[in-house]
């Protein structure tokens, strides 16, 4: 247990960091424009990390069931960094980490009351709608509208094209960390009606919908996949968590009832089919073409095989899109900017070895276990902890074809997310 000491000193210094982390967020999302300040705010960040050592003798971080994971975690990107063979492209990404890593310790050390926890979920839905808006705004749909052209435009899955617009695919990722948790939150609202305001379910509805078509304009297929899934998830979850009612056996039925029809559709299409789609993936279905699967089926051997010749190490972190192709003769054009290894599992590998890889898998699987545990056992979070773990199923479902790297800007939610179910669980 932390001494009165020490959990006076949290409590002083939460609001200094807090203000510093939000000043410093500009500049860590965007660290090629501003170095300086960039690096002045890193300096002031560790000084205040560093700080309990000396100060109070307490513990760099809160204790927490993600702690263990998340030093293995750090130490994988301590090395990633160093081993880079690409500085500038190391450079966005170890920032972007640094902040997430900096939500997540905010979030564990600010929020203590269950009041907070509300204001908290308002602001990563504010903060990731705002992603998507600004997504949105500077999407470069030629990507798409052009996919049936030649494989680069159909494949191009950078995060941020080297003219500076954003792809659709990325998009889409990020709303796998929003939809299903607004899909969760709406569902809590509309079966409280007499307990919430109604301007809070007309604001959820409005967010829903807005993401929803969001979703069906990036035509994203892994986006469209991830959703359903976390939807999927998230009729389940609720179901098997519900207390004892006429609605729970009506939740339970409508997921017995997915499951047996998505059941019936793997069998229908058998084993030699599906087998079939993956060797010669389709050009025309009801959901576009599927001819992407081909430039993946070049791609991961060569991310598989850079990971067996890097694995303590990685590659280094965010340099797979120059240094897979000085080592290894991929077959893509030089011109096109692949970017990462559409796969989150095996880009995290390839950025931080696979001591990280095992450490993120740690990461997910503590993250399963307290919202879990949260939703069965607290009724009051049980929509949010449903919710948040819903959008990370969504979320590694989109990442099978795939990939928001972990350092990019808008995967700060994914810290976020592991922060919000770390203070669940110190709350329950």
């Amino acid at each position: 247990m932390p001494s009165d000491r020490s959990f006076a000193y949290w409590q002083r210094v939460k609001w200094v960091e807090g203000l510093i982390l939000l000043a410093a967020a500009p500049f860590l999302l965007f660290p090629e424009r501003f170095i300086l300040l960039t690096a002045l705010f890193l300096i002031l960040l560790a000084t205040l990390w560093l700080a309990p050592l000396l100060t109070v003798r307490s513990p760099l971080i809160p204790s927490t069931p993600f702690n263990a994971a998340l030093c293995v975690f750090g130490l994988a990107l301590c090395i990633a960094i160093l081993v880079t063979s690409d500085p500038d492209l190391t450079l966005s990404k170890a920032t972007g980490l640094i902040l997430g890593l900096g939500v997540w310790r905010y979030l564990v050390l600010a929020i203590r009351q269950r009041t907070q926890v509300g204001w908290a979920m308002a602001a990563y839905l504010a903060i990731g709608l705002g992603f998507i808006a600004f997504g949105l705004l500077n999407a470069d749909w030629v990507l798409k509208s052009s996919s049936q052209v030649s494989l680069p435009t159909l494949s191009g899955a950078s995060a941020e094209a080297r003219n500076g617009s954003i792809h659709p695919n990325q998009i889409a990722g990020t709303i796998t960390l929003v939809l299903p948790l607004l899909a969760a939150l709406l569902i809590s609202s509309i079966s409280q009606a007499g307990q919430r305001p109604g301007l809070v379910r007309w604001a959820l509805l409005l967010a829903t919908l807005s993401c929803s078509t969001a979703l069906l304009l990036t035509r994203s297929r892994s986006g469209w996949a991830g959703v359903l899934g976390g939807l999927i998830v998230l009729l389940l979850l609720w179901g098997l968590t519900m207390d004892p009612s006429p609605n729970r056996r009506l939740v339970r039925l409508s997921a017995a009832g997915v499951i047996t029809l998505l059941l019936l559709l793997l069998t229908a299409l058998g084993p030699q089919r599906l087998q079939q789609m993956w060797l010669d993936p389709p050009q025309e279905t009801a959901v576009g073409s599927f001819s992407t699967l081909n430039f993946r089926q070049d791609l991961w051997p060569w991310a598989v095989q850079a990971i067996g010749d890097f694995p303590y190490t990685g590659i280094g972190l965010g340099s797979f899109r120059e240094a897979g192709r000085r080592l290894y003769p991929l077959p893509i054009s030089p011109t096109f900017d692949f970017a990462h290894a559409h796969n989150v599992f095996l880009q995290t590998a390839l950025d931080v070895g696979i001591p990280g890889l095992i450490a993120y898998i740690a990461l997910l699987l503590v993250s399963t276990t307290a919202a879990w545990q949260t939703a069965k056992k607290d009724r009051a979070l049980r929509a949010a902890s449903v919710g948040l773990l819903s959008s990370l199923a969504a979320f590694h479902i989109y990442g099978l074809a795939d990939a928001l790297a972990l350092g990019s800007k808008p995967a700060v939610l994914l810290w976020a997310v592991f922060g919000l179910l770390a203070v669940m669980v110190r709350l329950r």
